[in-house]
């Protein structure tokens, strides 16, 4: 039975970004102005708060699309502290992604969004589902029922997560 919370190559690439596995007591990253902090939200920037999450250890890019947990950057481009998803859940810009043009937003409910030139999409019903997918590549803008076989798919190529 695997015990694993991330599969070996998500857990190495998050080492590598600087991820210690452990909570901080406090929010040590800088937040935007205007924005509601909500348990969700503070959860993810307790643990992952600041990381660039997409370079090894001598620079060089080793994901498709690195992305970054930088609530400050997030909110102060994005810039509406009243969004909210179509069933009225507030959202929380936290991160950037595709080299910095889209948005990472999280939910009240934790449930993981991005932001793309004009798409809006789910990425992941929780944060940890998500860090997975950007890292694995997962294609999140296509059907669940397709990202879920894409997910196991990649996971598959990891020898060293089953």
């Amino acid at each position: 039975m695997n015990t694993r919370r991330f599969p070996y190559k998500v857990e190495r690439v998050l080492r590598i970004a600087g991820w210690t596995g452990e909570k901080s007591d406090t929010i040590t990253v800088r937040l935007p102005e205007g924005y509601t902090l909500f348990p969700a939200v503070e959860e993810i920037l307790k643990e992952f708060g600041g990381l660039e999450i997409g370079h090894d250890e001598e620079g060089y890019r080793i994901l498709h699309d690195e992305f970054y947990i930088s609530p400050w950057n997030s909110g102060t481009v994005y810039g509406d502290p009243n969004a909210r998803t179509e069933d009225g859940y507030r959202l929380y810009p936290f991160g950037l992604m595709c080299d910095r043009q889209g948005f990472l937003l999280v939910d009240e409910r934790g449930h993981v969004y991005a932001l793309f030139e004009i798409r809006f999409n789910r990425v992941a019903k929780t944060f940890d589902e998500a860090i997975i997918k950007l890292v694995l590549g997962v294609r999140f803008w296509l059907s669940e029922e397709i990202q879920a076989q894409d997910m196991v798919d990649r996971m598959a190529k990891d020898t060293n997560y089953a």
